[in-house]
């Protein structure tokens, strides 16, 4: 292959030289840069490479040595068919039995076969595979691979859309209905979930050759470095797209093996195998060891979850195959295998894995067409104009509605009232606000969060900790409490800094979780005034839904609005069915749009 400086391919084309000058073959790219040559190379000799590029001069590179032994995997692919033939440059009363052609896709076994002597050469039905790059490895019988080749099996199953709206033309502003239908191969319709996107044909160019559903999953995932136009390889199905895969295998799925057998070989992953999202951290004891067998609590009030484990050996613990939004905080609490809260908690930092872009060279392919900026201003648009940062920097006041909640409590302290407080724990303005009994079981809200464990908790809050105190005696007369009890609240409103500080046995663990999605942003115009308003609507996207439901019985519906341009829009839908089979169209809609 023949890639640029700047990222992109570059057309090539040369010889074949051995070490004496004869040329043995030509060398010319046939696409993105990519091509073959063959010659069959003699012992002891070298060969290198004259190419030159368009506007290049002619470079010579050396060929590896060739091996004088070895085993190689050759498969050919066509009419449904894949042909292997395995070359080895021992004599055949030397070859050995004892090889195992393996196919696989994406970690899926599909084929295993045993080689001899008799069957080095033979045929597969590329039905044994699904859609998509499926490896073929030569293996012994240690386990070594000795050759890898992987093969592309074009999507097969035919699908057809039909798109429906219910009028051929609309005004300005106008309400767009229109259904989506999918019938499959046999003509049955499809029930899938589906992302919809529809723009304006005149302020965004569809570029056909870029990424899509089926060149992220089936083709590009499975490949290293950067695929230059994914796009183009599933435009049609034809013998130039089905040889350019060829060579996009060839290059991009090539790999080195290291042939030291596996029971030699020490490989530890980076990462545990999740079974969702997880917390984790250590305990340690009193005197900062680790403390075995410590029992521990962690509680996500946001979402009702409570879960007790315990630490191993080393004092770790891991809470796993849970599942949690954005800015979630959990109370992570622990005693020692005593019962004592003489223990401390050291939880483990968020590692989120970084995510690499495959192209090397990001910055020669960013390329800014100001076209819709210009025709936007120009049209008495929307303008977007990036401010610097500013930070805004002030106490937090008690709004109205926490005075109103605080105005039902039995008893109440201020900060200023805790601040000259001799209680040394909230436990003790508990006790006191109860008249000096010890009461069980009470709800126990932090900053909005209810916790467990009695009154334990309180014991680790004190007075100069806290912005307000409020009890409640029954906790039925709190909008934390619960109808069916009677038991006090105690509702607490910490300062900002307060669980930064260091408190045994309780930890808050703050993490980021999933991001809650956004709606996209539809514009509605229901009335005449919304119609004749003199802001413009010159959108480029008139519709986007990442979770579009088609069923098997009326398909999916939407509703939208066109904006003031005049224009034909372009759809894109990508998606999967029940089964997980991938379904992706493109094409216009309302050509002649007025």
């Amino acid at each position: 292959k023949c890639q640029r400086s700047n990222g992109y391919s570059g057309m090539l084309e040369g010889y074949i030289v051995n070490q004496s000058g004869d040329t043995l073959t030509q060398v010319k790219s046939e696409h993105d840069g990519m091509g073959t040559f063959s010659f069959l190379p003699a012992k002891d000799n070298s060969y290198y490479a004259l190419v030159r590029s368009p506007g290049c001069e002619e470079k010579k590179i050396q060929l590896p040595k060739a091996e004088d032994s070895g085993v190689i995997l050759s498969l050919n692919q066509s009419a449904g068919k894949i042909r292997y033939q395995i070359f080895s440059s021992l004599p055949a009363s030397q070859q050995s039995d004892s090889l195992y052609l393996i196919g696989h896709t994406r970690g899926l076994l599909r084929f295993l076969l045993p080689i001899s002597k008799e069957n080095h050469t033979g045929v597969i039905s590329s039905s044994y595979f699904p859609d998509g790059i499926s490896h073929f490895l030569l293996m012994d019988e240690a386990g070594n691979k000795l050759s890898e080749r992987l093969i592309f099996n074009y999507p097969r199953k035919e699908s057809c859309w039909t798109l429906q709206t219910d009028k051929d033309t609309y005004e300005r502003r106008e309400k767009i209905k229109m259904n989506i239908r999918l019938d499959n191969e046999s003509g049955l319709p499809v029930k899938g979930s589906f992302s919809l996107s529809i723009t304006d044909n005149n302020s965004v160019s569809v570029d056909s050759l870029s990424s899509n559903i089926y060149s992220d999953l089936l083709l590009v995932s499975d490949l290293k470095g950067f695929v230059e136009n994914p796009g183009w390889y599933f435009k049609e199905k034809s013998r130039t797209t089905i040889r350019g895969l060829d060579l996009l295998m060839l290059t991009h799925g090539w790999s080195r093996f290291d042939i030291t057998p596996f029971a030699e070989q020490s490989f530890m992953p980076d990462y545990f195998v999740e079974k969702g999202q997880y917390i984790s951290g250590r305990i340690l004891n009193f005197f900062g060891k680790e403390a075995k067998d410590a029992a521990i609590v962690a509680v996500d009030p946001a979402n009702n979850l409570v879960r007790t484990l315990e630490s191993d050996e080393k004092g770790c613990f891991l809470l796993d195959g849970i599942d949690y939004c954005d800015s979630t905080t959990f109370v992570v609490q622990a005693r020692s295998k005593k019962g004592l809260a003489v223990v401390d908690i050291k939880m483990d930092e968020e590692t989120i894995p970084v995510v690499e872009d495959k192209n090397l060279f990001p910055d020669s392919l960013f390329v800014f067409n100001p076209h819709y900026l210009s025709s936007a201003m120009d049209a008495g648009g929307m303008r977007v104009i990036n401010l610097e940062d500013v930070v805004i920097e002030g106490k937090r006041t008690q709004t109205a509605k926490e005075k109103a909640e605080r105005v039902w409590a039995d008893y109440s302290m201020t900060e200023d009232m805790l601040g000259k407080s001799v209680s040394r724990t909230a436990k003790d303005l508990f006790r006191q606000a109860m008249g000096g009994a010890d009461v069980s079981d009470p709800l126990v809200v932090i900053d909005g969060m209810c916790c467990w464990d009695d009154n334990y908790i309180l014991e680790t809050i004190y007075p100069d900790d806290m912005r307000s105190f409020d009890v409640f005696r029954d906790q039925k007369r709190c909008k934390y409490g619960s109808i069916s009890k009677s038991t006090p609240a105690v509702v607490i409103t910490l300062k900002s800094e307060a669980m930064n500080r260091k408190r045994k046995g309780v930890a808050l663990f703050h993490s980021q979780g999933y991001v809650k999605p956004d709606q996209f942003y539809h514009p509605v115009y229901k009335t005449p005034d919304e119609k004749k308003s003199e802001k413009m609507d010159i959108r480029s996207t008139l519709y986007w839904n990442p979770t579009l439901e088609i069923d098997s019985q009326g398909g999916g519906n939407v509703e939208f609005y066109a904006s003031d341009l005049p224009a034909s829009y372009h759809v894109v839908i990508e998606g999967v069915d029940e089964s997980g089979q991938l379904y992706r169209y493109s094409g216009n809609l309302l050509k002649n749009a007025e």
